[in-house]
This record gives structure tokens, sequence and C-alpha cells, in this order.
């Protein structure tokens, strides 16, 4: 399927908001877009409309487009939800042996990918890595809804970890540090450990209090 210029607009500047190309708060016009992309203003105008609809910027007639931030309470709703689900994953994984040697050889090769990327300095292939290992921890778990779910945020995941390691020195190593003691504690089939190095992952990456959301032993079932 040949694609539209609309969807190409719509497409490009996505990216690039995803990544940080894009940073929040910044303006941007039809112009920019339509001169970086080789196609005419209108199709760039109908993706603007587009990315306005699904809350990626505020268009201003004759001025351009703001590019929005996460709102901190979308943050808040995200990793809370992703804490229940993830942590109740691992619960999952652990109760059945023959699921857990296979998720976590899955998640030590994302792992290691990932630490690859960041060797590279590749935070495209960073970011793809970083939803590929929690979306297998989700999908270990068996619940298929629950994958679609999380399929459903992986912009906005992508977004909001871009958002965290972009342009600060450590916090890519720490990602990759922390994501191999998640595995580790899986393993052990430790998963109070698990739930308690998620909540300190979320919490300590993505400058959020992710313990607020832990509780002690809730669970949103798989």
């Amino acid at each position: 399927m040949i694609e539209s210029a609309t969807d190409r607009a719509f497409t490009d500047t996505k990216r690039r908001t995803i990544s940080g190309e894009l940073a929040a708060g910044s303006m941007i016009s039809e112009n920019d877009v339509s001169t970086r992309l080789g196609i005419s203003r209108t199709p760039v105008r109908e993706a603007f409309a587009m990315l306005q609809t699904n809350g990626w910027m505020r268009l201003y007639p004759k001025r351009g487009a703001l590019i929005l931030d996460v709102p901190p309470e979308e943050v808040d709703n995200i990793l809370g939800v992703r804490l229940l689900i993830e942590g109740d994953a691992a619960s999952a994984i652990a109760d059945t042996p023959e699921r857990l040697e296979v998720v976590v050889s899955r998640l030590r090769s994302h792992v290691a990918n990932q630490d690859m990327a960041r060797g590279d300095d590749d935070l495209d292939a960073f970011l793809d890595e970083d939803s590929s290992f929690h979306r297998a921890i989700i999908e270990g778990g068996g619940n298929a809804i629950l994958v679609t779910f999380f399929d459903t945020i992986r912009d906005r995941h992508h977004r909001m970890m871009a958002r965290s390691v972009w342009h600060r020195p450590g916090y890519s190593e720490r990602v990759v540090a922390e994501h191999g003691a998640l595995v580790d504690a899986l393993e052990r089939s430790d998963t109070d450990t698990f739930r308690a190095l998620l909540s300190e992952h979320f919490s300590g990456i993505h400058g959020r209090d992710a313990t607020a959301f832990s509780g002690t032993a809730t669970t949103f079932g798989p």
C-alpha cells in the first residue's frame, strides 16, 4: 500500500515527537514539515489536525503548532496501571516453570539488545527494545487483553522513556541495569522483589513516586 502524503506527515511528525527531536513546548509550522518531506502544505494541515485530535499538539492559526508534553496525570495513570499488570504478569510467569524459562530467555535478549543500542547511541532502537522488554513480561502473563492494552499506549511509553533519558547522562545505563535486575528477580521467582524493583524503576526513571501505586498485594488478574 502506498503511503499518502498526509500519512507521511503524520507518521514523521509523530515519530519526531516521540523521540524528543521535537521537544515539548516547541513550535512547528506546516511549512517546516512540507519542506522537510517535499509535499504540499494541505496534507500537512490534515496531519496536524489528526495529531491535535490525538493529543500530540495544539494548533494556533497562522502561528503553527505547539508540541504538547505528556500530562503529569497521564504519566501517573500509565505507570500505575503498568505497575499492576506487569507485577501480576510476573506472578503468573513464576507459577509456570516452563513459561518462566522461555520468558527469562526473551527478556535477557531484549536487555542485551537494548544495551547494544545504548552503546550505538541509537535512541529509536533503545526505545523499541524498552517497550519490547515490558511487553514480553505482560505477554508472558498470558492475558491477551492486557497485551492489547499495552500496545495502545506503546507510543506514549516511547515518548515517556525518551523524555526520561534524553540528554540525561547515565540514565540509559541505569535503565539497562535495572532491567537486568528485574530479570534476575523473575528468574528466582521472587515476585515480591520484582514488584519492588519495578516500582523503583518507574519512580527513578520517570521521576514519579510509583510506590504510591504499588499497594501491598494488589493484583490486576491475568
